[in-house]
């Protein structure tokens, strides 16, 4: 069903906002103040939630909750609380809208928000921000108006494009890559606990890449291409499987910075044009202290590509 509210007026709902039943729910034009919670318990897929905002501006707590992935699609979200917490649960579902954060707390708790058409999403205004825990794009064009912090996985599927802007993302989790990415000089920093995994379906040249973790590796499912550099802090990059399809390829140009016995790269590393590089090779298979086995080429008479593999072997025992 469809619902117009005048495009200069504004509803306040005091109580509980819901979104209930089988049909698409489309609110076009105008404001909905909800000081409540506000629910999206809704099965339709309709493309789009509509033109409306819901402005969350309650002066206590408030939640916002999905029930479906990809269903009950909400229209324009705007966060502008003075005081309170807004609390983010279930899966929760942006039609061909914006999300735009102003200010208040976000507990983020272990909600998924999925984008589901084109939009724009902002989460920073000046010191205020908020965090994402899952955030996706399952369809549509996204454009960034800001960094995204997503404490657990952040995902794109095929069909969907994301424009940067050349703002970073931080992931906590699983990052998966499949749709285009349109990078800019973006800076996309691994930084959670345990066991990450990166999956790109498709040829994206990554612009930065930072491994800094508290625990844990990044394992590599395809071919992670770095196009300016790649830090390594702490933490490995780990193939995913023995498959030598899964490897780091630096361009030309590009660099790596850090490495050492707490992070460095366990699957092959192809290096191409014409600069001295050190590899930045490593292993935990034997035991030893060292686990950082640096490589270095001096720079090629000309362009060339060089692959090189570290393979733990004990000259000892293993010949």
């Amino acid at each position: 069903s469809t619902s117009e509210i005048p495009e200069h007026d504004t509803i306040t709902v005091e109580g509980e906002f819901k979104i209930d039943g089988g049909n698409g729910a489309y609110l076009n034009t105008g404001t909905i103040n909800a000081t409540g919670s506000i629910r999206s318990s809704s099965i339709a897929t309709a493309n789009t939630g509509g033109t409306a905002t819901i402005n969350i501006c309650g002066e206590l707590d408030q939640s916002l909750s999905g029930q479906y992935n990809g269903a009950g699609r909400f229209c324009n979200i705007k966060i502008n609380k003075p005081s309170g917490t807004l609390n983010l649960s279930g899966n929760i579902t942006v039609g061909a809208s914006n999300w735009n954060y102003v200010k208040g707390i976000v507990n983020p708790g272990t909600s998924r928000v999925v984008f589901w058409g084109n939009g724009t999403v902002n989460t920073a205004n000046g010191a205020s921000s908020m965090d994402f825990y899952h955030f996706e794009i399952q369809n549509g064009s996204v454009t960034m108006l800001s960094p995204i912090i997503a404490r657990k996985d952040f995902k794109t599927w095929g069909s969907t494009t994301l424009t940067t802007n050349s703002h970073d993302i931080f992931v906590g989790g699983y990052f998966q890559n499949g749709g285009v990415f349109s990078l800019g000089t973006t800076t996309i920093t691994f930084n959670g606990t345990g066991r990450q995994d990166e999956y790109t379906s498709t040829n994206t040249n990554y612009h930065k890449v930072v491994i800094n973790k508290p625990s844990g590796n990044v394992f590599v499912d395809g071919v992670f291409v770095i196009s300016n550099n790649l830090s390594l802090v702490k933490g490995a990059l780990v193939p995913r499987s023995s498959s030598t399809g899964h490897y780091v390829r630096i361009l030309d140009n590009a660099t790596t910075t850090g490495g050492s016995n707490t992070s460095f790269i366990m699957c092959g590393v192809m290096k191409m044009g014409d600069d001295a590089f050190t590899f930045p090779m490593g292993d935990t298979t034997l035991a030893d202290s060292a686990k950082y086995h640096p490589f270095t080429l001096p720079a090629p008479a000309s362009s060339a590509t060089y692959t090189v593999r570290y393979y733990p072997k004990n000259p000892l025992t293993d010949y």
